[in-house]
């Protein structure tokens, strides 16, 4: 509540500076609709449930989330369930496709860039760096498609799902290796 007035005056004194990058118009870029993709679309929902498994975890030590992308996963179906309640009203289906697959994408994708974290300076700034980047990168993909320029939608998408594909096809191949070698 006390933030509301300087955060105002501030986001003011930027649309008087910007009218074009801040502003709604057809020719402007519009930063309140990618805050709004950001937070309501493709990032918030993934980081709530990355602090409470990090929550979970500081508070009880023993217990530890064995797969936090599943666990991301599987508590994203709440939120995604009343998303398409909301959603399925509108006659939009780009919601009901585009935005679980942005979700399954960071969620796969996060964790094995947190995994970095643990280790040297330069691997918690890259670990950083992958993060913000996917979350980023699925905000943009949501206002590309939202501003109806499908062709740079496709592409970041296409870019977007290349790392956790590649994720899951070295953590597949793992597994074939660790199974041929217990066999």
């Amino acid at each position: 509540m006390f933030l509301a007035l300087p955060v105002g005056c501030l986001s003011a004194f930027v649309r008087f500076l910007l009218p074009d990058f801040v502003g709604d118009s057809a020719d402007g870029f519009g930063a309140v609709r990618f805050a709004n993709a950001f937070v309501d679309y493709a990032a918030l929902p993934v980081i709530f449930p990355i602090i409470a498994a990090f929550i979970i975890g500081r508070v009880w030590n023993d217990l530890k989330i064995k797969d936090p992308t599943g666990w991301i996963l599987i508590a994203l179906i709440p939120v995604a369930a009343v998303r398409t309640s909301q959603w399925s009203a509108l006659v939009m289906p780009l919601r009901l496709v585009l935005v679980p697959i942005l979700w399954s994408a960071c969620a796969v994708g996060i964790f094995p860039a947190a995994q970095l974290f643990k280790r040297k300076l330069v691997f918690k700034t890259l670990s950083v760096l992958i993060t913000a980047g996917l979350l980023f990168l699925s905000s943009l993909i949501w206002f590309a498609f939202f501003c109806h320029e499908n062709i740079y939608g496709a592409v970041m998408l296409l870019i977007l799902l290349a790392y956790p594909i590649t994720i899951l096809a070295i953590l597949f191949r793992r597994s074939l290796v660790f199974e041929s070698h217990h066999v």
